[in-house]
């Protein structure tokens, strides 16, 4: 069992002894912004014993043991273990990049341990020099055996317990310490031999001086020489801190001095170990005397008494300048880095993290050359043209990895050396292994690679944008045609899941010229090759890799051996030949080399055993190391990494080994430890420990720093590859470090037992086979949560800032109370970097080890954690109450929405809580929102929506939903910026019928000819007939399709250039076909979501394609455009036939009906025409009578009835044909699935139908009446509900089951046939009302209806944000979607009603006011306008109305007087006291009588400026009783502006008024005087003014967005200021007009308002959205 001497420690009692160690965490800084991290900023403090305070930045706690020491930091290491051998070094430089070396070397040269390995002709000379000497001969040659296996040949030290058994901690205490008596002796008489040999080989030229001096050196050089001395750094980061003290010689024969040098055996002084350590400090100061810092103290009779002022002066000074020369270190390389590159966090270790495996993995490759050869024909022959990506496929461990590797390797060769590679080992590192940030870091190398501007940072934030990114960055590419790009993805089932990884939906199923993409994967994982194949049937697109013969698996075998300079004797030859009679896959082979590899050629034919299977090897290797290190440390450190999410660092794993008692109390069975107060890990024994397991350790990026996780399949063959990569880096590492036995070396002169042993694992067949292994041996569930619990522990820094605990060690007898000096876990550390390992561990720990009320507390909790300077929040007055909000926001700034809301998913399926899921669904709602988050105003969204959303819950869960909103109001109301606090949860509610905004849609505006033309939004929704499938087509001409299951995106199709005007899917899902405005129907596989044809129409003088009908009996797709019919067969794309109109006549409707093979038109003028549909020959012609004027607007053919139901404009009738009548314009017509039902939108209405055998009836007595105009309506599949979207933005929802018996209807009132032969051809005429035209602006909402009892209105769903003008149900999940909007909406309209939050304010016409407090509302009643609504906002419900005489048209509230000012079309202004019953009071019109444009009120209150065309009245407004009075106006004046008319105006004191035109004028008319002042104009109408309170300033905005900040002083403008929104990626690729063009502008102010401080206005634009601008500086 491990354990430590009795006086070896960390840090010694009172004495100088040994090497200083120096231990600290493993962090690697990935971004800049560490440079303001508290953990290269603070510094942590340590109390040593004996040594007063050390404090070091940036590490955790630090462990003295002496005067001298050798530390070596890295970015990614602020510890450096102690050494004990010369080539062991080099085992530990390959973790690192850049060397930071720090140095601490005092008085003692230190322990000068034996070689363990020596050359065979260097020994030979050796013992030639000891022929006179044969009991130093025997010795040698007892302990050092020849391995012919080396190549050269080698003498091995034994290991110590083939000799001295009793050696081995296990053993016996008393026979232990007597076998280390010998082992001492033994050890002093080997290294005399052997010096006194190397001087004489070295007198008679046998061996050189550093050959000799290798016998002579100490730890400390070795490791001095490694990091400094041999190192070809031309710019090293290293400082080595020199201490002398004065007089010491003086005083050597006192034996306090001589704890301070080398002593013999016999206490007198090491003459040579002095002259060594001079020789060594001269040798440094010669090379780096910058480097150098000497330290001189006084000499004292008692070294290391910490009340010696000198030495504690000296020990302050020496840890300043640690500190300072770390600090400055690191802090370089971070600028270095910082400025060198632009790529995201943790890239270029991406990049050379797959660099390094493809490196080891092409090292040795051996056979497969017959695959390797058609693999790269078959890439050269697809070079030039269109082709499918090439898949290779093989069950684990038959070498895919490699072959892919080598294929990387030799592509350049084929096609030319420019030929960018990029190659992802899948599921090595945590960036490869999720697919969103793989094809982001593939994106960005990519377009570094070609020169490309980088990639967009809007465009990561959702994998559907990503998706599409990927797909036209590789036709870019594609279209550059300077470079071939090949893009190898090993291992895709070694992707997670999440995202639609193993479905394939990121992959192009089709590469562009110039593209390849290589594929492999395993045929068992995941079902991802018969996924690959169904998509791709190609089978020349496949490539199998199958296992290697006999012959080639032996010549892998003994090119493996070669490469780490080993052989086999012939009889280990015949052993490794008898394990694999008829070859294999190269796994079993690699497996092979692991054992045989250990091997020497003395080695016993009973130990020469095979392992078969990976199973087998990783048990071997678990109890290799439980020998050699004990169970309980094994069991605990490989547990905690296969418990821990990502993976653990070096420090982070010796934190937690400090603070597990189980480990400590083994470690200290036999001897007290060192200190009584700090309690740690040994670090001696860590470095052992590190060492020997760190093959079965896998370095991998996660949470921006460098991670240990259980090896992975794609683990280093061994150690050597990984040495001679890094050996030309870092000097001499050239020699080989072999794996032989046991050695016992000497430290501090306590003897400790050192067993180098090789674990290299080799491409396990899976990631998982390893965790399996560590879980079933070393993680029973008990034994699992305590893992947890103590990472729990951990990262929540409970042990950390100095907290003591408590562990009973049977030696001691007592409970040692100690600092284990764990590092700090602060959620921040600073204001931009946050501990992204805590926020990805801890609710991971907590929730597995059951600790669910902290994981509620600390994650979502109740106001408990740790703020960033440490201080528990319940004390902490910066963060106090905010620590819930304050963990969300951390988590969302670090990781992205998603992050946190896996967390929360991880946690509801463990933990039933309805206030987590209510938590987790907030912020999915609010995941749209947070796209361009990236500072604190950004930050701000993040309270303002979760307050917005959560509101209505506040009361219902008091104790956590309650506490996060309280906790957003603090946070707002502190915020130094402005922002919007919500009074009440007008957003819509997690639970409630909202799900999700799902994007995928090209954002902005385009360019063409210089015009700005819109582009993105959704122009057609079509669901698959099994309700599976849903593809949208948008104004771009991009398509997309997505899985209704879960709403994800399956296909992005991006054929068509122009708006997509049409589509039909067909065969269940699996095939649609579209037309566009570019001309082209295209026919679409949604399996694979190839393009299977691309079909051009002839469109000379044609209108637009915009009809489609499938026949899927026959393979017939027909299209419609203008006067042209064309077939098309759906499987050749063949040309069947075109069926052309006599013009001018255009055919404005086209159905197809099947059965009986008819296609129908019908032209303006109502001509029906019928043609047969397999030959296109025209069959009969019809007129429809009193329809010779009229154009039909739309139709729908009910197949099962053969009718066709047509929409005219306008009714003429001669009495001939039976029409139906609406009483309004229709614009849709839809019908149910089973085409029982048939809905007509017209106006604000919509009438549903009853179909039947008898024709079509009424279905209810009164029709659906909407607010707003309807735009589209859809029956569920059942015919339970129907739901209807409006101009209003809003979604209705009626009915929940039909009536069983239909209500009597006459259909002589409904219905007017034509007969032809056996088919009944129905047509139903509906004609339009002309109404007079009002223009109205929209409010926000969606609404719900019912159809049962009689249209019953179930729900209203509110949140689209533009017109609804596309459904789409599957069931109970509802799609909307708008022609004005580049977005999806998906509603679950089976949510629970009682999360139905207020309503919100239900106004349509965008005519507002509102009470200063915003807990009443003012807007005119929707249609006719002739009544004033009040909504109480707090209740969310109407409080009163007030009836007007004409149409309202503008309304103002002067809040103090208690007046609402109502002006109406009329010209009339009414006046309604809002505290008293009084009667209103008329403000007349003046003789023109024209409708009022606009009202304003001053600030005071005293003046009301009502504004018509071209006058404009002021009135006072007087106090009085019982409510103020209204005078005639005191002045009135026209303007002189021709063919404009005043859109707003603004009244200031002194009767001074600001008013703006339809023309963009601007003027201030000073009614006193009469004096008009011009302003700047506005280049188009001026749609807003508004004065500040102190009537300072004044804002004008106008229709194009500008706004100008006036100072009313000066009459001119102080700032202009224009609001732009970032338009997407492909944007920059489009020609441009002029700077501008690459922002977009909102659309149109609309309103605005100053802060009470006038510091800050506020504007709302005709977008919705609000922008708060700084007054004095206009940004």
């Amino acid at each position: 069992m491990p354990r430590l001497p009795p006086t070896m420690g960390l840090a010694p009692q009172a004495s100088d002894q040994g090497p200083i160690h120096l231990s600290g965490p493993q962090t690697q800084p990935s971004s800049q912004d560490l440079r303001s991290s508290p953990a290269l900023r603070t510094t942590a403090t340590t109390q040593f014993p004996g040594r007063g305070l050390v404090q070091l930045a940036g590490t955790s706690p630090v462990q003295l043991s002496g005067p001298q020491a050798f530390i070596s930091t890295y970015p990614g290491e602020m510890g450096f273990p102690h050494l004990p051998a010369d080539d062991d070094a080099g085992e530990y430089y390959r973790l690192f990049l850049v060397p930071l070396l720090q140095g601490l070397l005092g008085d003692r040269y230190g322990h000068r341990p034996l070689p363990r390995l020596i050359e065979e002709k260097e020994f030979e000379a050796l013992m030639a020099q000891l022929t006179g000497d044969p009991s130093a001969t025997h010795l040698l040659t007892f302990w050092y055996w020849k391995d012919e296996n080396a190549i050269p040949s080698v003498y091995v030290l034994q290991p110590i317990t083939d000799h001295l058994p009793h050696c081995h901690p296990a053993a016996n205490q008393a026979q232990h310490q007597g076998d280390v008596e010998v082992w001492r002796s033994v050890e002093r008489d080997l290294a005399s031999a052997l010096r006194l040999a190397a001087r004489e080989a070295e007198t008679h030229g046998l061996i050189s001086q550093e050959q000799r001096h290798r016998y002579d050196k100490s730890e400390t050089e070795w490791e001095i020489e490694h990091g400094l001395l041999s190192t070809q750094e031309i710019d090293l980061a290293a400082s080595i801190f020199l201490r002398e003290v004065e007089g010491l010689d003086k005083h050597l024969l006192e034996g306090t001095s001589m704890q301070l040098v080398d002593t013999e055996e016999d206490g007198s002084l090491d003459n040579e170990a002095q002259q060594l350590l001079r020789s060594l400090k001269a040798k440094i100061a010669n090379y780096y005397p910058q480097h150098l810092k000497v330290h001189t103290i006084p000499w004292n009779a008692h070294p290391g008494n910490p009340r010696h002022k000198g030495h504690t002066k000296y020990l302050k000074e020496l840890c300043e300048q640690f500190i300072t020369a770390t600090n400055h270190q690191v802090l370089r390389s971070l600028r270095y880095r910082g400025k060198s590159s632009k790529e995201p966090d943790g890239l270029l270790q991406e990049l050379s993290h797959h660099m390094m495996l493809c490196l080891d993995s092409c090292r040795v490759f051996c056979g497969r050359q017959d695959l390797l050869d058609n693999i790269l024909q078959s890439i050269r022959q697809n070079d030039d043209h269109v082709h499918t990506p090439l898949i290779l496929y093989g069950p684990p461990g038959c070498g895919k990895t490699a072959l892919m590797c080598k294929l990387s390797e030799q592509v350049r060769t084929l096609l030319g050396q420019e030929t960018v590679v990029v190659i992802r080992q899948l599921g090595t590192s945590q960036l490869s292994s999720a697919i969103h940030s793989l094809l982001r870091d593939i994106c960005f190398q990519v377009c570094l690679a070609f020169g490309l501007p980088p990639l967009p940072v809007q465009v990561t934030q959702a994998c559907s944008d990503l998706f599409l990114f990927f797909h036209n960055l590789l036709l870019t590419v594609s279209h550059l045609g300077v470079q071939s790009l090949v893009l190898f993805f090993d291992s895709v089932d070694q992707l997670i899941p999440a995202d639609g990884a193993h479905k394939l939906y990121w992959l192009p199923k089709d590469c562009p010229p110039k593209v390849h993409i290589v594929v492999s994967t395993s045929p068992a994982e995941h079902g991802i090759l018969e996924t690959l194949q169904e998509a791709m049937p190609e089978p020349e697109a496949y490539f199998e890799v199958g296992p290697l013969s006999r012959e080639e698996g032996g010549k892998m075998l003994k090119e493996l051996l070669a490469s780490v300079r080993r052989k086999l004797s012939p009889a280990q030859q015949t052993v490794l030949q008898h394990s694999f009679p008829e070859g294999g896959h190269p796994l079993l082979f690699k497996l092979a080399f692991n054992e045989a590899r250990r091997w020497a050629s003395y080695t016993l034919p009973s130990a020469l055993t095979i392992a078969t299977t990976a199973q087998e090897a990783l048990h071997r290797l678990c109890g290799r190391l439980e020998k050699r290190h004990g169970t309980v440390l094994v069991a605990h450190m490989l547990g905690y990494i296969a418990s821990s999410r990502n993976g653990l660092s070096d420090a982070e794993l010796k934190d937690i080994l400090s603070l597990d008692d189980e480990v400590l109390s083994e470690i200290y069975q036999h001897c007290s430890p060192p200190c009584k107060t700090i309690l740690r890990f040994p670090p001696l024994l860590w470095a052992q420990l590190r060492r020997d397991i760190g093959e079965c350790l896998a370095e991998r990026q996660a949470d921006g720093f460098a991670l240990l996780g259980l090896a992975h399949r794609n683990s280093c063959v061994g150690d050597v590859p990984v040495l001679a990569v890094w050996g030309s880096c870092l000097g001499s590492l050239s020699q080989p470090c072999y794996p032989f036995p046991s050695v016992l070396i000497e430290a501090h002169g306590n003897p400790i037992l050192w067993i180098p042993i090789s674990v290299s694992l080799l491409f396990l067949s899976s990631p998982r086979q390893f965790t399996e292994v560590v879980q079933n041996r070393y993680l029973p569930a008990q034994d699992k949560t305590k893992r947890h619990l103590l990472l729990a522990d951990f990262f929540r820094g409970t042990w950390s800032w100095g907290m003591k605990k408590s562990l009973k060690l049977p030696l001691l007898g007592k409970s040692l109370n100690a600092d284990r000096k764990a590092a700090p876990q602060p959620l921040w550390f600073s204001d931009t970097v946050a501990n992204r390992r805590k926020l990805s561990e801890l609710p991971f720990h907590l929730l597995n080890a059951g600790r669910i009320e902290e994981l509620k507390q600390d994650v979502l909790g109740k106001g408990r954690g740790q703020c960033s300077t440490g201080n528990m929040l319940n004390s902490c007055s910066c963060m106090q109450g905010r620590w819930n909000m304050n963990w969300i926001t951390c988590k969302i700034v670090a990781t992205g929405i998603q992050g946190i809301a896996n967390d929360l998913a991880m946690c509801n399926e463990r933990i039933n809580c309805p206030e987590l899921r209510l938590v987790q669904e907030t912020l999915l709602l609010l995941k749209p929102a947070l796209d361009y988050i990236n500072d604190v105003v950004g930050v701000s969204i993040i309270y303002t929506e979760v307050l917005a959303r959560l509101h209505f819950f506040m009361l219902s869960y008091p104790d956590l939903i309650g506490k996060l909103c309280q906790q957003c109001l603090s946070w707002l109301n502190v915020c130094p910026h402005p922002v919007l606090v919500p009074l009440c949860g007008f957003l819509q509610p997690p639970g409630g019928p909202l799900k999700m905004t799902v994007t995928g849609f090209l954002k902005g505006k385009a360019f063409s000819q210089g015009i700005k033309i819109p582009q993105g939004s959704v122009t057609v929704l079509e669901l698959s007939s099994d309700h599976k499938v849903l593809v949208a087509g948008s104004q771009d001409g991009m398509m997309v399709v997505w899985i209704m299951e879960d709403i994800e995106v399956m296909h992005t199709l991006t054929g068509h250039s122009a708006e997509v005007r049409c589509v039909k899917v067909f065969g269940k899902g699996t095939a649609a076909v579209s037309t566009a405005m570019d001309y082209t129907l295209r026919i679409w596989n949604l399996v694979s979501g190839r393009q299977k044809f691309s079909i051009q129409d002839s469109h000379s003088g044609e209108q637009h394609l915009y009809q489609l009908h499938v026949d899927e009996r026959n393979r017939i797709v027909y299209s419609a455009s203008g006067a042209k019919v064309n077939a098309w067969h759906l499987e050749t794309a063949e040309h069947i036939f075109q069926i052309s109109g006599e013009a001018p006549d255009a055919w404005l409707c086209t159905e197809v009906f099947e059965p009986r093979q008819v296609v129908m038109t019908v032209s303006e003028g109502g001509t029906l025409s019928l043609w047969d549909s397999s030959t296109g020959e025209l069959q009969s012609k019809h007129q429809l009578s009193g329809l010779q004027e009229e154009a039909p607007t739309c139709s729908v053919l009910i197949q099962k009835q053969g009718k066709m139901i047509l929409l005219f404009l306008q009714i003429f009738s001669d009495g001939n044909s039976l029409m139906k009548k609406l009483p309004g314009r229709v614009r849709f017509l839809v019908v149910s699935e089973d085409e029982s039902l048939l809905a007509a939108g017209f106006g604000v209405y919509v009438r549903v139908f009853l179909a039947n055998s008898k024709g079509f009836h009424r279905f209810m007595a009164e029709d659906l009446e909407h607010e707003c105009v309807v735009h589209s309506a859809v029956f569920s599949p059942d015919n339970s509900i129907i739901v209807t979207g409006s101009q209003g933005e809003s979604i209705q929802v009626r009915g929940e089951a039909f009536p069983s018996e239909m209500p009597p209807v006459d259909p002589a009132h409904n219905l007017g046939y034509m007969r032809e032969g056996k088919v009944d051809y129905l047509v139903i005429l509906c004609f339009l009302t002309i109404l007079i035209e009002c223009h109205y602006v929209f409010s926000n909402s969606s609404q719900v209806w019912s159809l049962s009892e009689q249209g019953l209105l179930i729900d209203t769903l509110d949140g689209m944000g533009t017109p609804v003008t596309l459904l789409a149900l599957c069931g109970h999940i509802l799609v909307s979607a708008s022609h004005s909007a580049p977005y999806l909406k998906v509603w679950d309209l089976t949510y629970d009603r009682k999360h139905k939050t207020l309503a919100p304010v239900p106004d349509c016409t965008g005519c507002t006011a509102m009470s200063h407090d915003g807990n009443y509302v003012y807007f005119p009643q929707a249609g006719e306008r002739r009544q004033v609504i009040i909504w109480d906002s707090t209740k969310g419900a109407e409080c009163d109305r007030l009836d007007t005489s004409a149409q309202v048209r503008c309304l103002e509230v002067a809040e103090q007087r208690k007046l609402l000012f109502t002006g109406l079309v009329s010209g009339t202004v009414l006046v309604f006291p809002l505290n008293s019953t009084q009667d209103v009071v008329c403000i007349p019109p003046p003789e023109s009588q024209k409708p009022i444009n606009h009202m304003a009120l001053n600030s005071q209150e005293e003046q009301l400026a009502i504004a018509y065309d071209d006058i404009v009245l002021v009135l006072d407004i007087s106090p009085g009783k019982p409510c103020p009075v209204i005078d005639k106006p005191m002045y009135t004046f026209y303007t002189q502006i021709p063919a404009a008319v005043i859109s707003s105006v603004a009244v200031l004191a002194n009767y001074r008024v600001l008013y703006g035109m339809s023309s963009g004028d601007l003027f201030l008319y000073d009614c006193p005087h009469s004096k008009v002042f011009p302003l700047e104009m506005h280049r188009c109408k001026v749609t807003c003014l508004e004065t500040s309170h102190g009537e300072k300033w004044a804002l004008s905005g106008s229709e194009d967005s500008l706004q100008r900040l006036w100072d009313l002083e000066l009459c001119q403008w102080e700032h202009e200021m224009c609001y732009y929104k970032v338009l997407p990626w492909w944007v920059e690729t489009l020609p441009q007009t002029s700077p501008d063009d690459q922002t977009s502008f909102s659309k149109g102010i609309q309103c605005a308002c100053f802060s009470k401080d006038d510091k800050y206005v506020y504007t709302g634009s005709f977008d919705h959205s609000i922008t708060v601008w700084d007054v004095l500086s206009g940004e």
